[in-house]
């Protein structure tokens, strides 16, 4: 019985390898050409980054999964994401319940049980950069992306992929790239850190009855 058990468990092996292979080409192809499409030769870019725009407040349900590279471990959360012209609430219900809240004024983050630690943005040079420019992406505010990154697009108004690469060496230092991805609205954003580590969130209309405010956001 052994010589024929050996066999098939390689049969089975081979289909997955090959699968593992391709997706991993064909990602890294997908990146590079969307790296090789500057947005301003892109017809559709400015219709989508128009559209995109946040003018009121959207609540989002959210999905992320966040490879660490040195660890080769994957994490997976889950909740709700509140993003207004004001601020973005980042509220976590798996796998432990927790709260981010920015603003201009700065970061806020709450645990349960815990006291709310506050990172003022005035008080820090580097908080304040990351403040401005996570809330410009998360609104898609071109005017501030604009001193910050480049530009890039792939695809028409239906189906579409907007790239950012930062143009500061400060910000290089922390981030490789981001990613917006979607058809009408954003449906996946990516984040690419310097130290290897990658966060894909899913982003989708949340179930009928969720209501979140900014002022709710830490309670």
């Amino acid at each position: 019985m052994q010589p024929h058990t050996r066999p098939a468990r390689r049969r089975r092996a081979l289909p997955l390898a090959l699968v593992l292979i391709l997706s991993l080409a064909a990602n890294a192809a997908a990146a590079q050409d969307l790296y090789d499409s500057p947005a301003d030769k892109q017809p559709h870019f400015r219709k989508v980054l128009a559209r995109i725009q946040i003018q009121q407040p959207t609540l989002r349900a959210f999905v992320q999964h966040k490879t660490l590279a040195k660890l080769n471990r994957n994490l997976r959360s889950s909740g709700l994401l509140l993003i207004s012209p004001q601020g973005v609430c980042w509220r976590n219900e798996t796998p432990f319940a927790s709260a981010m809240r920015m603003t201009p004024a700065g970061i806020e983050n709450a645990r349960p049980g815990e006291p709310v630690r506050f990172d003022r943005a005035d008080a820090s040079a580097d908080i304040q950069k990351l403040v401005t420019i996570m809330l410009a992406l998360f609104s898609a505010d071109e005017a501030q992306l604009k001193r910050a990154f480049q530009f890039y697009f792939t695809g028409d108004d239906t189906r579409w992929t907007i790239g950012f690469k930062p143009s500061r060496r400060e910000l290089r230092r922390l981030i490789t790239a981001v990613e917006l991805s979607g058809t009408r609205d954003v449906e996946k954003i990516v984040i690419r850190e310097a130290s290897g580590d990658v966060s894909e969130i899913r982003i989708a209309v949340p179930p009928p009855g969720q209501t979140l405010t900014l002022e709710q956001c830490i309670e």
